[in-house]
């Protein structure tokens, strides 16, 4: 395997050990002593620390894989991967920036459809190998095609604690257990379905605070080459929170600048790795739970939002200590637009409540090319 700093000169220089290794990564970037410091507590000289510190701080891309599987017989009730941890492919000219950590996973495992017929009859040994070399990335270079969303393996859930409407009109009683959302089926996006989305671009797919719930195609089409995903919670400056609520929108008070809700979603900067963050709208919902496209003078009947639970996550539905409601981006019979409201768990019209200066919760929503959702 070439070395990531295969582009420099090979120099003799004194050996540094695993342990020594460890302890300067330790100095450097925690402790953060100077290349001259840790020269002097490891009794080395500085351009060797200086050296050890540079290496791998180049580009580097896949030039070869080889990939000796299982035999054509041991294919008949084996299977044998290599991919990287979130299940992405690895393929030459793939991009490893300086710097950049990825985890690959090796996976054996036995078919789930296999017969008896189909099982060895004698011990069977296994030679499986996998060489993966790097050399300095070119300009051929490509990123690696990580998904944005891929499927979460446990659902979110809140106790009820109403005695009334709210999740009580939906048949809890106080002290039972509300699941939000569905692990769903490979190949098939529906309503509710969970999802953890590397929305900050870190590589991680935090199931607390990346969750989001598969709504609709965009704009209520499912057809779309797009998915969106609504977030598990209302946001502040772009942060979870579910107790601030927000006029939807600014308006000048004598003290100041009251923001609008358009203002609490979450910056480019704070969800690089995503567009299209916006509210969701009647269109949207409609699609994913049924429901009458109208004008929505006052509201839709009570419990029309039963059959989509994950859409009053974090709200009253399960606990007065939340916000009730949240703004739509779309309008009402009027100028004011709608919002999804917990106690009746109905979408409904704003102005019949106050209208678009009462502080409610704002909730993103995301638009991800299904290409990008690993589903």
């Amino acid at each position: 395997m070439c070395l990531l700093n295969c582009n420099t000169k090979k120099n003799k220089y004194k050996h540094i050990t695993y342990a020594e290794r460890t302890m300067i990564e330790t100095w450097y970037n925690s402790d953060h002593k100077t290349k001259k410091e840790i020269a002097q507590l490891l009794h080395k000289s500085e351009r060797t620390i200086r050296r050890e510190i540079n290496r791998g701080t180049i580009d580097a891309m896949v030039s070869s894989l080889v990939n000796t599987g299982v035999t054509p017989e041991q294919q008949k009730y084996l299977t044998y991967t290599v991919n990287y941890s979130d299940g992405t492919i690895v393929a030459e000219k793939q991009l490893l920036a300086a710097n950049q950590m990825e985890t690959i996973k090796v996976r054996v495992e036995f078919k789930k459809d296999i017969t008896a017929a189909d099982l060895p009859t004698i011990e069977t040994t296994l030679n499986l190998t996998f060489s993966l070399n790097y050399i300095q990335a070119d300009d051929s270079a490509m990123a690696i095609a990580h998904p944005v969303c891929k499927r979460a393996t446990t659902l979110h859930t809140e106790v009820c604690n109403q005695t009334s409407n709210y999740c009580a009109g939906s048949g809890y009683a106080v002290g039972d257990t509300i699941t939000y959302g569905n692990l769903g089926i490979t190949g098939i996006l529906a309503s509710g379905d969970a999802f953890d989305c590397d929305v900050n671009g870190d590589g991680l797919y935090d199931s607390e605070t990346e969750r989001f719930y598969y709504v609709s195609g965009k704009d209520g089409d499912v057809s779309s080459e797009y998915a969106t995903l609504i977030y598990y919670n209302n946001v502040s400056s772009g942060e979870p929170d579910n107790t601030k609520g927000f006029p939807y929108k600014s308006f000048s008070t004598p003290g100041g600048t009251v923001p609008g809700a358009s203002a609490q979603l979450p910056t480019a900067s704070q969800w690089p790795n995503v567009q299209g963050i916006g509210e969701l709208t009647l269109s949207r919902a409609s699609s994913a739970c049924g429901l009458a496209i109208d004008n929505r003078s006052t509201a839709g009947p009570d419990g029309e939002l039963d059959s989509c639970q994950y859409l009053m996550e974090n709200t009253q539905y399960s606990s007065s200590k939340f916000k009730n409601d949240y703004w739509l981006g779309t309008t009402g019979n009027g100028s004011d637009p709608l919002i999804v409201y917990g106690r009746n768990r109905y979408i409904m019209d704003s102005g019949a409540c106050g209208g678009m200066n009462v502080s409610r919760g704002v909730r993103p929503v995301i638009e991800v090319l299904k290409s990008k959702i690993s589903y």
